[in-house]
């Protein structure tokens, strides 16, 4: 059954809403109370209509997942036809992290959707398979390259993401609540994470260009 979420931050009058409205709303929904939040009629009181007005504008809640699926995606770093591709996908590769680690809901939401659907979502794949092929990459390297970055990418969010923090460590003992909160406060104060992604990032970078400097061989 759907439930309301307390602290609503963004009314709208009726003739305001919109679908990019309802879809931002949407996005600011997962992001402070998390993914189980996100119902029509939570939403709807979160923007101050009915929950008949959020359907006038997405027609099941399954469709509004995917829609802010597809905002975040929105938000990640595009490459261009200028520069190195290493350095291009290395910058997408940060912007990714970046965004995920905001919409860290987001994580949960990609492995159960069937397929990417949306524009934005179809357009960041297609945007790293295009980078890979002025590289030189054919199709089948291409693909295998970008699930490679996917793969290291979105593991190392996971693995950000569920590392221990003193909110979560509160029914610890006291020495092991105090050593996690030390470790995490250690970890962000000398940017450890920051230069474990970057040199994991270099690591497959490396492992992609050797690959494309090989003959390819056609049978």
């Amino acid at each position: 059954m759907d439930t309301e979420v307390a602290g609503h931050s963004s009314r709208a009058p009726r003739n305001t809403l919109s679908l990019a409205s309802v879809v931002a709303a949407a996005v600011a929904l997962a992001d402070d109370h998390g993914l189980d939040a996100v119902t029509i009629r939570a939403l709807a009181g979160r923007m101050g209509v009915t929950p008949m007005a959020i359907y006038h504008h997405v027609p099941s809640k399954a469709d509004l997942l995917d829609r802010i699926v597809d905002a975040v995606y929105e938000q990640i770093a595009r490459t261009d036809s200028a520069g190195p591709w290493r350095t291009q996908l290395r910058d997408l590769s940060v912007s990714t992290r970046r965004v995920l680690v905001q919409h860290p809901w987001v994580v949960a939401m990609v492995g159960p959707r069937t397929s990417p659907t949306r524009h934005a979502t179809i357009a960041h794949h297609e945007n790293v398979l295009a980078t890979l092929a002025r590289a030189g990459a054919d199709p089948r390297q291409a693909i295998m390259s970008a699930l490679l970055l996917d793969a290291f990418v979105w593991g190392f969010v996971v693995q950000e993401l569920s590392m221990p923090s003193p909110a979560m460590s509160t029914d610890l003992p006291d020495d092991a609540r105090h050593a996690r909160a030390a470790l995490r406060t250690l970890e962000q104060e000398v940017g450890l994470l920051d230069r474990a992604f970057a040199e994991g990032l270099d690591l497959a970078l490396d492992g992609i260009a050797a690959r494309l400097a090989q003959p390819t061989v056609r049978s």
